[in-house]
């Protein structure tokens, strides 16, 4: 040890600018048997619909006619806050929900139709994704309206308004074209016509 004597420190204060701290939240989750996204994570332009989104899921594939698979298992149905939306659809589910209202997505196995219904289980599962909505955005109306013009008068319309609230959520659809699609996904079938999503009571 030596003695160095008294040393006298002088105050000098200086005032911080504005101090930023930026996160970066985790892309996945697991939980269990559950994927869980946090769609934040991903960046896809402005004004995507989630088939943007799950393009950008690690272990995601999708294909030309709309089938999805995560980590090889093929995803049978599409959920909106866990209850079943576009029954049987997912290629139009994923062309018109905006990507803008979702807060999570996850991925995971659940019980057959035929289970959930007998109480008996069967041994048979199926993937689902599960789109959890954003706080506040899971009621009210929203819409997507496609126009498309092009040479020797071809054209091609096609419309979706939706309305959620708690209990039920409805959507609607229209197209018209001559281009020989009648999918209002766009796939490549064709015509005009309007579907509405049951009640989720």
């Amino acid at each position: 040890d030596v003695n160095i004597g008294q040393i006298t420190f002088i105050e000098d204060p200086h005032t911080l600018k504005e101090i930023v701290v930026t996160a970066i939240p985790p892309k996945v989750v697991i939980k269990e048997d559950t994927f869980q996204y946090n769609a934040a994570a991903y960046r896809v332009p402005e004004g995507s619909t989630i088939e943007a989104l799950v393009k950008k899921l690690p272990g995601a594939e999708l294909s030309e006619d709309g089938t999805i698979k995560i980590n090889g298992k093929q995803v049978k149905k599409i959920l909106v806050d866990g209850k079943e939306f576009m029954v049987g659809d997912t290629k139009t589910a994923l062309k018109n929900i905006p990507t803008s209202i979702v807060n999570n997505i996850k991925a995971y196995d659940k019980q057959s139709d035929l289970s959930r219904v007998t109480g008996v289980n069967d041994g048979e599962e199926e993937t689902v994704l599960d789109f959890g909505i954003k706080k506040g955005m899971n009621k009210g109306f929203f819409s997507n309206i496609d126009l498309s013009l092009g040479t020797t008068s071809r054209y091609a319309e096609r419309g979706m308004a939706a309305y959620f609230n708690d209990k039920f959520k409805v959507m609607g659809f229209a197209s018209a074209n001559n281009t020989n699609d009648m999918s209002f996904g766009g796939g490549p079938r064709g015509g005009f016509g309007a579907v509405q999503q049951g009640l989720n009571a």
